[in-house]
């Protein structure tokens, strides 16, 4: 029903796409004696090709739009990424940050990250974690803070948790952004269950409200390559905290 429901006013190749990336999941996640549901590369990335390859483009060239936008106002000494999978955004982190961080909770991603990262880029260090909620950290460490569609395949209680740990390690003047679904009506399978594989889509001011006192900055909508069969997938939201 669900898929049935996703598929409508969807083209042959858009519909092919989605049955694949549904089934790529499903399959990830058999087999598991802890019955979370476990990311893998397949799951991360939903695209092959020149797609991905345009994809990554475009997530690059927007996310060094707000990394030279904090730049600009403070220097970034420190940088974390929440949720860093095998570390696509976080080497492009360090380009700003003498120091990156890139959390990760799923084992394979993250060993994935250190066999990319160490040699070619010392200054990023992956921490493998086993709640997103409790990162081992100091309070007020970073200059920067980022999830990357992290958040919305969390349940509101987990989410919210998340958001507490953020505000907690951002330092004062910091900044944190978030890029994740905003479009309130998508939502996909069980979102009080966080051991399986769900999406939540919650609008800004739902993010402004959880969040505070950091204070929404700048925002603008996420871009993918044309071809993929979401028209919306979400946006980018900077927030500050108070000096």
């Amino acid at each position: 029903t669900v898929l049935l429901q996703s598929a409508e006013g969807l083209t042959f190749r858009e519909l092919l796409c989605l049955v694949i990336r549904k089934v790529r999941r499903k399959v990830a996640g058999l087999g598991r004696s802890d019955a979370r549901y476990q990311w893998t590369f397949g799951a991360v990335i939903d695209a092959t090709g020149p797609e991905l390859l345009l994809r990554n483009y475009l997530e690059h060239r927007d996310l060094r739009e707000y990394l030279n936008f904090v730049h600009e106002r403070r220097p970034v000494n420190k940088a974390a990424d929440i949720g860093c999978g095998f570390g696509r955004l976080a080497m492009l982190l360090s380009e700003y940050a003498r120091e990156v961080v890139g959390f990760e909770r799923e084992p394979g991603l993250a060993e994935s990250a250190r066999l990319l990262l160490s040699e070619l880029q010392p200054s990023i260090r992956i921490q493998s974690i086993s709640d997103l909620a409790e990162l081992p950290c100091a309070a007020a460490e970073f200059d920067f803070v980022m999830t990357f569609t992290v958040l919305m395949h969390l349940t509101d209680t987990k989410t919210r948790a998340v958001i507490e740990e953020i505000k907690r390690m951002t330092a004062p003047g910091g900044f944190a952004l978030l890029c994740e679904q905003t479009d309130a009506s998508d939502k996909f399978g069980d979102l009080t269950d966080e051991r399986t594989l769900l999406a939540h889509g919650r609008d800004i001011p739902e993010y402004e409200e959880w969040m505070r006192p950091l204070t929404l900055v700048r925002s603008s909508v996420r871009v993918n390559e044309p071809t993929y069969r979401m028209r919306n997938v979400g946006s980018y939201m900077l927030f500050q905290q108070p000096s």
